[in-house]
């Protein structure tokens, strides 16, 4: 653990350091830096250390820097990167330094331990490489042209599947079967049953059938990477959208886990605050508590520290506890009528909502809207084959692209219904990375 360029700051990270260890936290490597604030407005806006140009992270930037102006003010922000690396506002006075220490490590606690943090290791040399292709082709492509690469990934971010290193685990054990080949037989031997044979052509042509649908996608879900490997634009081109792909797959697995990352840290910190600091400190601490922790179900830092507060007055051990769960079961687990009387005596009857009552009432329909919000909704869309002249009687909507006509092309279903603007321009963006036409039909909003 290193707090760099500040010998007094590196003694008190030390102390901290033992704190936390003494609640049974085991953080990470991590290396503390402190930045001005121009600084933290990019890491921030850009998800991680490094990334591609792309207006939308220069648009972040602007946001940040207005909503500091106007009073917020961004403490550190953290990355998961091996050794962990915090970026520490230099305008912090000391007490907020030392508490934010605090807060670093429960972050620092969750990637090594938590099952549904993300673990890679090799992003930031891929984003670094990444750059340097970009850089070299600014000689040849305007910024606009370039913005194409993260505009690709960005339009299809809600559909990245964060389950394949799950899935790959479970295909390598041995399939579980309920019968074997030579029991199936003797089967339809006692049943009189008699398999038909099909002769040599026939099982040719079934094969050839098979081969032609696995060429062409049918049924394809993973899309962006079917087109990624069947389009003819540059291998460089691909190159880039791979590491952005992954890069935002990494920032979308650990947006899973957002209310347990900030009421994990708030649950640290408020013990070192409340145990370690006084007087002149102990002030500014809760003068910067406050500005994180305001009541509000929709604040990750007061609702993550709520719930595990009320876990631990269950008899959970928090450090252990926060290992092998994320948002949605924190939430399934602890939102109980027991946890809002544990809130209300907390905050106090006279600073609780008017319409407590009705959470009370309510409390499963907002259990489910709360975990609802944890979760990302993906619209179940595949490559598809069918004739376009059909698509009224079955109550389709279409969408079309035709700007491009160098590959062939591509057909996509919805099964479910999607907002016009927006997929039309996602089509937009995905066709030219295509570089063909693209149809899209999903099904009709019923009146």
């Amino acid at each position: 653990m290193q707090y760099k360029y500040d010998k007094k700051y590196q003694q008190k990270l030390e102390e901290i350091l033992d704190f936390v260890r003494s609640y049974n936290l085991d953080p990470k490597e991590t290396l503390f830096v402190p930045v001005d604030q121009e600084s933290i407005f990019y890491v921030a806006a850009n998800y991680f250390p490094i990334a591609l140009p792309h207006w939308s992270r220069g648009k972040g930037i602007i946001s940040l820097r207005n909503q500091h102006q106007r009073g917020a003010h961004i403490y550190e922000v953290v990355f998961n990167s091996t050794p962990a690396i915090a970026y520490m506002s230099n305008r912090s006075n000391e007490a907020e330094t030392e508490q934010v220490i605090a807060h670093v490590f429960g972050h620092s606690h969750i990637y090594k331990h938590n099952i549904y943090e993300y673990n890679d290791d090799a992003i930031l040399d891929l984003v670094r490489r990444a750059l340097e292709i970009y850089e070299d082709k600014m000689q040849y492509y305007s910024p606009e042209e370039l913005d194409i690469i993260v505009d690709t990934v960005n339009a299809f971010w809600n559909l990245i599947d964060y389950s394949e290193e799950i899935k790959s685990i479970k295909e390598e054990k041995e399939p579980v079967t309920l019968y074997d080949q030579s029991s199936r037989k003797k089967f339809e031997k006692f049943k009189n049953i008699k398999s038909p044979v099909k002769t040599f052509k026939e099982e040719y042509l079934e094969q050839v059938k098979k081969q032609q649908k696995k060429q062409q996608g049918y049924g394809e879900i993973n899309i962006l990477r079917y087109i990624l490997e069947n389009s003819p634009i540059e291998p460089w081109m691909k190159e880039l959208i791979e590491i952005e792909l992954r890069m935002l797959r990494d920032v979308m697995k650990k947006s899973n886990i957002k209310i347990l990352h900030e009421g994990f840290a708030s649950w640290i910190d408020k013990k070192y605050m409340l145990e370690k600091t006084h007087d002149f400190n102990f002030m500014h601490a809760m003068i910067m508590d406050s500005k994180v922790s305001y009541v509000d179900l929709n604040n990750p830092y007061w609702f993550g520290y709520m719930l595990l507060s009320f876990a631990e007055k269950e008899g959970k051990n928090i450090p252990e506890y926060v290992k092998n769960i994320d948002d949605a079961e924190l939430i399934a687990e602890n939102f109980t009528e027991e946890f809002l009387s544990f809130l209300l005596k907390t905050i106090g009857e006279d600073t609780a909502p008017d319409n407590y009552d009705e959470y009370i009432k309510h409390i499963e329909e907002l259990k489910a809207e709360l975990i609802g919000k944890t979760l990302h909704y993906k619209p179940r869309i595949f490559i598809d084959d069918y004739s376009e002249t059909a698509l009224e009687q079955f109550n389709y909507e279409v969408l079309k692209t035709n700007n491009y006509s160098i590959n062939k092309k591509l057909k996509l279903t919805s099964l479910d219904t999607l907002d016009q603007i927006y997929a039309s321009n996602t089509l937009q963006i995905l066709e030219k990375i295509w570089m063909g036409p693209i149809v899209l039909r999903y099904p009709k909003i019923k009146k």
